[in-house]
């Protein structure tokens, strides 16, 4: 698609919906203040047509990990539980889609290959942004990659989306943002359950339930059951070719204890699995998890605030890869890869808030992770076995952080932050497909990461914001030790150091009305010492520390509410990232960077009206973007449609339909030399939901 239509598409959306989402400063979903008793506004009915229910405001707390004394220079997105309830999405990364500078691949979750599930902000490239859900890292220990469905989508009370480095708070992997979802408090006591059913054969099933269980002491629980035959993932078919297929399992429970109002604390444990055909007989790979948290919050008489989280789990992830020919008729098995991890992490943080000018926040965690990647190797033209490769490794990751908000005026709030980060990568050894043995050495660096940031609130209804940043990615465990595949062998590389961006944005508010709010950012980023695989010879690549990239753009984040049932919402991104450094291979300047679209964007209409029904029919856009860092297969733009609808029909039961892609358009999800894969046709869904 033309990238000046798809421009202009998005541009006409926007106005024309008279929609652009306000996404307050700093820690707080605010919204025009609300009329006061006297005022005319307060003397409307709900049955008036312009009447607006105020909504409550929502401390972001991914924003600021503590107490916030008024606003802060972020750019942060929430989407209530409201929005989820009634979104297109058929996974949880798909509610994402409607996030400015938000890049996801192509594909939804449920068929794509777990090593390719990831995100990118604001065009830093996949791997570089932190997800959370209820404070504990989603993004795989081992590899960086993110098991999106871990998180049952029924469950998800609302996410937190924060763009822009937040390394001064969370340290590694923040560099580019923060995802958090959060699931609901066990304390309120409800029952849910979703059944339904589709085409390409998918069924799912899902239930929560919470409430009270004694004094003090309530407690969750949760299960989610989804299947799917899938679809083919190749453009031009062979006979190996099959469809897709994805199933999965999860369940967890959550108690938590509140014996008065100073004192909280929780205890969850949750179990997933899931299976996935890669789209041929041969190929194929499963991963399973079980993991838990704990922690206690605790407030002082004096205002004082510690919260204490710990959480680990262990992992493991089976997969088979195939070698198959360029007529699709014939695979053989090349790869067959078995990987364990453990990790245990924890974090200890201290707030107070000074009266109404200060506000200061102090923190520590930890996180230690234990993995090792099992192989077997075939010949690609014999599918023999020609090795055993194996390689382990551990590392460590410890953080001290520190951040002070201070208004010395009401109408001005200046943020200042700083993190120390240090890690290890220590009892590390490989053995190569051909049975050479390496034991590498211990390694240990540090890191420091600022963020100073001022907001200037010109009116209750506008204001300005700006920030300058640094953030890091330390490498992780498979860049630093996994080798892989065979003509050619990928190597790692044990002396690789972190990645680092410096930034800088700056940002306006603005609720010219009531029903109206909206945001608009602009952002400069540089990426220095970018982690890439690079050509060693004609049968090697190897991963270095090299190059530097720039990513710069604007993002528009929007809302406008004319009565109470009616939202218009829409978003635009612009991003420009390319290579600007790239000594070992200068083609690479002035490239794209891989799988980061120049512009998107998204407008969405939704009819929410539980007496009668809830509607909603959102369109997503994409301009081009590449597969590959030389910019040689061009992903082209696309425009889809997705619909919900959804009605009672006795008292808390209601009957729903969704459907994805809805015009059944055709998308080019990847591309190289000799295939090109699509994305899913028309997926549509329908089944019920019932609610106490």
């Amino acid at each position: 698609m033309n990238s000046d239509l798809l421009k202009t598409i998005c541009i006409f959306a926007s106005l024309a919906s008279f929609t652009l989402i306000y996404t307050p400063v700093h820690g707080q979903e605010t919204q025009a203040a609300d009329p006061s008793p006297t005022s005319v506004d307060s003397q409307k009915s709900k049955n008036d047509p312009v009447y607006i229910a105020p909504e409550p405001i929502v401390v972001i707390v991914t924003a600021s990990r503590g107490p916030t004394v008024n606003d802060a220079p972020v750019a942060t997105t929430v989407m209530s539980q409201q929005q989820i309830s009634t979104t297109p999405a058929q996974s949880p990364d798909g509610i994402l889609r409607e996030v400015p500078s938000v890049s996801l691949p192509r594909n939804d979750s449920h068929f794509l290959h777990p090593t390719g599930q990831a995100i990118a902000i604001r065009g830093l490239g996949r791997g570089r942004t932190l997800v959370l859900a209820d404070g504990v890292p989603l993004n795989d220990p081992f590899g960086g990659w993110i098991q999106w469905n871990k998180i049952p989508l029924v469950d998800v009370n609302r996410v937190e989306i924060v763009r822009g480095a937040s390394s001064n708070l969370y340290g590694n992997l923040a560099m580019a943002g923060v995802v958090q979802y959060f699931t609901a408090p066990t304390d309120e006591k409800r029952f849910f359950s979703q059944f339904e059913g589709g085409n390409l054969d998918t069924y799912h099933g899902a239930f929560n339930a919470a409430g009270p269980l004694s004094d003090g002491l309530s407690g969750s629980i949760h299960g989610d059951i989804f299947r799917t035959n899938g679809y083919p993932l190749v453009l031009r078919q062979g006979p190996v070719d099959t469809p897709a297929g994805f199933e999965s399992n999860n369940g967890g429970v959550k108690l938590t204890w509140k014996p008065n109002a100073q004192l909280s604390s929780f205890l969850s444990a949750n179990y997933y699995s899931d299976f996935r055909d890669s789209g041929s007989r041969r190929s194929d790979n499963n991963w399973w998890f079980g993991d838990g948290a704990s922690g206690i919050d605790y407030r002082t008489d004096g205002g004082s605030h510690w919260q204490f989280r710990l959480f680990g789990g262990g992992e493991k992830f089976s997969n088979n890869n195939v070698s198959i020919n360029a007529a699709r008729t014939t695979e053989i098995r090349t790869l067959h890869q078995y990987i364990p991890v453990e990790n245990i992490g924890g974090s200890l943080v201290w707030w107070k808030a000074f009266g109404s000018q200060h506000a200061l926040t102090f923190g520590f965690d930890n996180r230690m992770i234990t993995a090792e990647n099992k192989e077997h190797s075939y010949s690609s033209t014999t599918g023999v076995l020609n090795g055993k490769p194996h390689a382990k490794g551990n590392q460590e990751l410890m953080g001290l952080f520190g951040e002070w908000s201070y208004t010395p005026i009401e109408q001005v709030t200046l943020t200042a932050g700083l993190r120390y980060d240090h890690w290890w990568n220590f009892h590390a050894d490989s053995t190569s497909r051909t049975g050479v043995f390496t034991d590498f050495s211990d390694q240990d660096k540090g890191a420091f990461n600022p963020r100073f940031g001022v907001v200037y609130r010109v009116t209750p209804e506008f204001g300005l914001r700006t920030a300058t940043y640094t953030g890091f990615r330390a490498p992780n465990l498979n860049e630093l030790y996994r080798s892989f595949g065979n003509n050619p062998t990928t190597l790692g590389n044990p002396a690789l150091g972190p990645e680092r961006v410096y930034g800088v944005e700056a940002g306006l508010d603005w609720s010219p009305v009531r029903p109206l709010r909206f945001n608009l950012t602009g952002f400069y980023d540089k990426i220095t010492d970018m982690i890439q695989t690079l050509t060693v010879n004609a049968t090697t690549l190897q991963r270095f520390n090299v190059g530097a990239a720039r990513s710069y753009g604007v993002e528009f984040d929007s809302q406008y509410r004319p009565i109470e049932s009616l939202t218009f919402t829409a978003s635009y991104a612009l991003t420009m990232a390319y290579v600007t450094e790239y000594k070992e291979d200068p083609r690479l300047i002035g490239k794209w960077i891989s799988s980061v679209p120049r512009q998107q964007g998204a407008v969405t209409v939704r009819w929410a009206d539980p007496e009668w029904v809830d509607v909603t029919l959102r369109m997503r856009a994409e301009g081009i973007q590449f597969a590959n860092d030389l910019n040689t297969f061009k992903l082209p733009g696309y425009v889809t449609l997705d619909f919900y609808l959804a009605r009672e029909l006795v008292k808390n039961t209601q009957a729903f339909v969704t459907v994805n892609n809805l015009l059944d358009k055709q998308v080019i999800t990847g591309r190289n030399a000799t295939v090109t894969n699509i994305g899913a046709p028309v997926t549509a869904m329908g089944g019920v939901k019932v609610r106490f």
